[in-house]
């Protein structure tokens, strides 16, 4: 979706102009020259979500002795009045403690510093103000999320941060709070939620679907509590997007029973942030290899108020080439075909059949009919096989499994009805897979070292019959 040129791209938030969305990320430096490699704030526009212009460097590290001069961190950008505001992190190297900044601009292309002094940082009242040690060597105060409150006439920042106590750090990332009624002058509060889940809340956001608000957040796997690994099922444990839900953004948030939106048992895409484009609203993410955007994911949230992540149809502008210009060839078991519908039967092994043409970042997908004892599945070849991403029936789950061998990369519980067509979707973005289920984002497996490959149909178990299979190259 979009590369800077000179840079890597890291954490990012958008900003609404009249004309265009602006985008605004971490430049990471690649390789760094030092111990940080976020050396400043890149800048790009589009008009539709898809397409990005380059626009240049925002700011860069402060001067020697400043609070940004070990690194600049994520932020949030707002309009006030005809003017622009960005609260920004900085990372100081003479305490490692992350504060908040403040710029300005006129036209949101061209921003100065506020002043240089930070106007926030964490109130050792409610957080913790002593670095830690291990993979987080500083204080956490980054991130800062902006929330005009209309009752009060007020801005409010969430915040990623630690609240203070005695417990492990895994136990005590909350979300920081804080209040300014001029982008000027800010009050430090107490922390809005403090669920002791995990180490942090990276890159907080507020996002209001329908009567409830929902709070999005990053984290890893190695950052869960003990409590939040307790408390989750196995299955439901995963690097990646996050949220808390609640009625007021003010008031108490809740931990779903399923709060992941989309993640993997891996690395996983990171960052994620909501954008309104045209009627949809998409999350977008980067990493975790990629220092880019990747493929957005369409966001909704279900009459019971769980959240969701969809197949976004504006994928369409990325198709490339066909990579299923001819009917699939067997490779392995039992096919039959006849008007477009492949059927296979893997009674005596694993069916597999696919097509010659290989690709990187492809879109592979076929509504497939599944008896009641099969594992059917899209998928892409890889070195040692073939990587699968599975609708199980008797297994009730999707999965993502490498064959020969056989491993689950990923696998979720999943409702998978026999004899009733399942759309399945395979989108490869990198070392990225995505697995859909009727449009409806399954899971995520990060394949290291994966290469090019070609599409795949599979049967693992049972018959299943796919139809008007389709493959396509992206144009990243």
């Amino acid at each position: 979706m979009y590369r800077p040129r000179d840079f890597g791209m890291g954490d990012f938030w958008f900003l609404e102009g009249p004309d265009v969305l602006h985008l605004y990320y971490l430049e990471l430096e690649q390789p760094p020259h030092d111990e940080r490699a976020e050396v400043g704030i890149g800048h790009a526009t589009s008009t539709d979500g898809v397409h990005w212009s380059e626009r240049g460097r925002v700011i860069g590290r402060g001067e020697p002795g400043a609070f940004d001069d070990a690194a600049i961190l994520a932020g949030s950008a707002v309009t006030v009045g005809g003017r622009y505001y960005m609260l920004y992190t900085g990372l100081s190297r003479a305490d490692s403690v992350q504060r908040t900044g403040v710029l300005t601009s006129g036209d949101m292309v061209h921003w100065e510093r506020f002043a240089e002094v930070p106007v926030l940082e964490p109130d050792e009242r409610w957080y913790e103000t002593a670095p830690d040690v291990g993979p987080d060597e500083w204080v956490s105060w980054r991130d800062p999320c902006l929330w005009w409150c209309e009752e009060e006439g007020a801005w409010y920042a969430f915040i990623t941060a630690t609240e203070r106590g005695d417990g492990p750090r895994n136990e005590r990332g909350c979300v920081g709070l804080a209040r300014s009624e001029d982008m000027m002058q800010w009050e430090a509060l107490p922390p809005v939620a403090a669920p002791g889940l995990c180490r942090a809340h990276e890159a907080p956001q507020v996002v209001r679907i329908g009567a409830r608000w929902y709070l999005l957040y990053s984290t890893h796997l190695w950052a869960y509590s003990d409590e939040a690994r307790a408390r989750k099922p196995l299955r439901w444990q995963r690097s990646g997007t996050h949220y808390l839900v609640s009625d007021d953004p003010l008031g108490e948030w809740r931990v779903p029973q399923v709060d992941v939106v989309a993640g993997a048992m891996a690395d996983s895409h990171h960052g994620a942030k909501a954008q309104r484009v045209g009627g949809d609203l998409l999350l977008y993410s980067w990493g975790p290899t990629r220092r880019e955007l990747a493929v957005p994911m369409r966001l909704d949230a279900a009459p019971d108020g769980s959240l969701c992540a969809l197949y976004w149809e504006g994928l369409e502008a990325w198709r490339g080439r066909s990579l299923c210009g001819e009917q699939p060839r067997e490779l392995q078991g039992g096919w039959q075909s006849a008007r477009g519908v492949m059927i296979a039967d893997a009674g005596g092994g694993p069916s597999v059949a696919g097509c010659q043409d290989e690709a990187m970042d492809l879109c592979v997908a076929a509504p497939v009919v599944p008896d009641v004892a099969a594992r059917a599945a899209v998928g892409v070849s890889d070195a040692a096989g073939t990587l699968a991403a599975i609708a199980d029936v008797p297994g009730q789950e999707a999965a993502i499994v490498r064959l020969p061998s056989g491993e689950t990369l990923a696998s979720v519980p999943w409702e998978v009805t026999p004899v009733r067509p399942a759309h399945l979707r395979l989108v490869a973005d990198g070392e990225v897979l995505s697995l859909y289920v009727d449009d409806e984002f399954a899971l995520s497996a990060f394949v290291e070292g994966r290469g090019e490959g070609a599409v795949r149909l599979v049967a693992l178990d049972g018959s299943a019959e796919f139809r008007d299979m389709e493959g396509f190259t992206l144009k990243l």
